[in-house]
């Protein structure tokens, strides 16, 4: 019979620096309404923490939709419906003189 209690217990684990982040990304709220098939274009700003504007960064995004079901008293003990992550739109976008950015993503259903 194996003694556990009386092994040794070896773990590994390793100690990395802490690189403290030199800026921070906003996004604008959208303005207006948008309907299905409508394209929405997102803009925000790129800051560096000492409150300058961070000008010719490239950001790179994925936008990803997941269909979410609020009612779960309605299922079943057995069945939960599930939707799986959908990616919308992916690509780059380049932050101008004043730190402000721009991308376009289309508001369209989930197939």
């Amino acid at each position: 019979m194996a003694d556990y209690f009386n092994s040794p217990v070896v773990n590994n684990f390793s100690v990395e620096e802490y690189k403290r982040p030199t800026f921070y990304v906003q996004v604008d709220k959208p303005k207006g309404t948008y309907r299905l098939n409508d394209s929405v274009t997102v803009t925000g700003t790129a800051k560096a923490y000492s409150g300058a504007n961070v000008d010719g960064a490239k950001i790179k995004y994925i936008i990803t939709r997941k269909g979410r079901f609020i009612y779960p008293w309605l299922c079943s003990r057995w069945y939960f419906p599930s939707s799986p992550q959908t990616t919308i739109t992916f690509g780059e976008a380049v932050t101008d003189a004043n730190g402000k950015y721009s991308m376009t993503v289309p508001n369209t259903a989930t197939t």
